[in-house]
């Protein structure tokens, strides 16, 4: 039998097991092959663009890095960003980082994180507010500054020269002014706030304030001066709030016991024409009625109510700004709905009652 060399070729094609097909539309999985000290040194190296291909190759793996690794890992992207004076860029990218450092983070981030955060929020304020890769200072350091910090001042109060975004040696300096500056201009809002009772002005400064807050931990790695500040805002706020439910409680009462009290609806009685002198006419009954509601009334019942609707989001607004417990304002929230329930019952009664004496 012959065997030529084709058919032996044929035959040893043959005995090759089949490998099934990848689907056109199949995903395929990309284990990282980078590490964060890997896209760390490009970055020191000023391989910005080899940096940014690795943090994303990295984020976008199949294993992917733990919650404090990503945080890191887009701390670095924004700061790669910035170093290639993409401004507006680095700024989402510092906010991207800050919020990733609270992500699995429950109930709060470890302190070391939170400072962290505080100071990408920090940054991403500091780039929206600079111009040309630079932060003009506009107010002196020198009594803004917080005394315990370790942290130089970014200049003598008479120096207001423009610090660089970029430079990391300059960046503590560039971070304190900023927070030096926006301390000097909410100080007076937050004083006027302060002397007032009104509640919404409250609600609309504690974001600012806690803004101020995170912007101090990001330069000077401590909130020794806007601790006392958050702690006097949410007292006033608390104050603020049992002063008006107090208020809404005593128009409340008044305007229920107005309502249910008894008015003289008798007939008058007249005396009959040429009656004899001395005879007295005789004494009738006397009807009464509930006195009910006025339209006032009705008004006042309903702003009552208008007013305790707005007070769940207003102390659920300030909890989330001010970091406060989840039970801060327990005590006026559960006041305040059943305040609530006797102003719609008041309002909603029908005082048709009469009686007679």
């Amino acid at each position: 039998m012959r065997i030529t060399i084709a058919s032996l070729i044929l035959l040893s094609l043959a005995a090759i097991p089949a490998f099934p097909a990848i689907p056109a539309h199949a995903e395929v999985t990309v284990t990282a092959v980078y590490s964060l000290k890997d896209a760390q040194a490009d970055y020191d190296a000023g391989r910005y663009p080899q940096a940014l291909q690795k943090i994303s190759t990295i984020l976008s793996a199949a294993d992917r890095p733990s919650a404090k690794d990503k945080a890191a890992l887009l701390k670095l992207k924004a700061e790669t960003i910035l170093q290639q004076k993409q401004i507006p860029s680095a700024a989402e990218a510092f906010t991207a980082a800050a919020t990733a450092y609270y992500d699995e983070k429950k109930p709060a981030p470890a302190t070391d994180d939170k400072k962290a955060a505080a100071t990408c929020t920090a940054i991403a304020a500091l780039l929206k507010n600079s111009s040309n890769m630079q932060y003009t200072p506009k107010t002196s350091p020198d009594s803004k500054t917080d005394k315990t910090s370790t942290t130089k001042p970014a200049a003598d109060k008479t120096d207001k020269t423009p610090i660089s975004v970029l430079d990391l040696s300059l960046r503590s300096q560039a971070l304190n002014a900023f927070y030096n500056d926006q301390l000097a201009a909410d100080e007076p809002t937050y004083k006027t706030v302060l002397s007032k009772p009104a509640l919404q002005p409250i609600v609309d400064f504690a974001p600012k304030l806690k803004e101020l807050s995170d912007d101090e931990l990001g330069a000077t790695g401590s909130t020794a001066k806007t601790d006392p500040m958050l702690k006097a805002l949410s007292t006033h706020a608390k104050t603020s709030i049992d002063n008006a439910l107090a208020q809404w409680k005593s128009s409340v009462d008044s305007i229920a016991a107005s309502a249910s009290s008894w008015v003289d609806v008798s007939p008058q009685q007249s005396v009959p024409a040429g009656g004899k002198k001395g005879k007295a006419a005789p004494k009738q009954p006397t009807m009464e009625r509930e006195k009910g509601l006025t339209d006032a009334n009705r008004n006042s019942l309903n702003d009552t109510i208008a007013n305790i609707d707005k007070l769940a989001p207003a102390t659920k607004s300030l909890s989330d700004a001010l970091d406060l417990p989840a039970d801060f304002f327990k005590t006026e929230t559960t006041e305040a709905a059943a305040l609530r329930k006797k102003a719609e019952a008041t309002l909603n009664a029908t005082y048709n009652r009469t009686r007679t004496k």
